[in-house]
């Protein structure tokens, strides 16, 4: 429940993560660090040759690194529409927990669970709510 709170499009790509057959982030850092000792040999072959070499190759790196990350982005966004199904039911809950991303009592007053669930609703809340308990309080309906 603690997660529910966190940023929403963490927790929607952590979820296709874990749903997903394909390990898109482990790939990707696998790949990145193959990349960054290519370059890091290559510069330090270059840096014997001239040293002035040094900073294009650096540059030519982080340029790749940025292009990986991109990609990585692409590749999480394929991930998401390929598990649309299951990430549109994670967003209906996310909405009924946080409705307009904001808590339910901010949003949702009394009369919409009066007219949802009859008049003795208050007296149903009553019942089930441990008034002496001072902490956040879940009550199924």
């Amino acid at each position: 429940m603690k997660d529910f709170f966190e940023l929403k499009g963490e927790i929607f790509n952590n979820v296709a993560a874990k749903i997903s057959e394909y390990d898109i982030d482990g790939k990707f850092e696998v790949s990145e660090n193959k990349v960054s000792n290519i370059f890091d040999e290559l510069k330090e072959y270059l840096t014997e040759i001239d040293k002035t070499l040094t900073d294009p190759v650096e540059r030519s790196k982080q340029r790749t690194l940025q292009y990986f990350a991109e990609l990585k982005g692409k590749a999480e966004s394929a991930r998401l529409r390929r598990h649309e199904a299951t990430l549109n039911q994670l967003q209906k809950s996310y909405s009924m927990i946080l409705p307009n991303d904001t808590l339910q009592e901010r949003e949702l007053n009394y009369f919409y669970f009066a007219n949802k669930y009859g008049l003795g609703f208050y007296e149903y809340l009553i019942d089930k709510l441990d008034v002496e308990c001072i902490d956040h309080q879940v009550v199924m309906l």
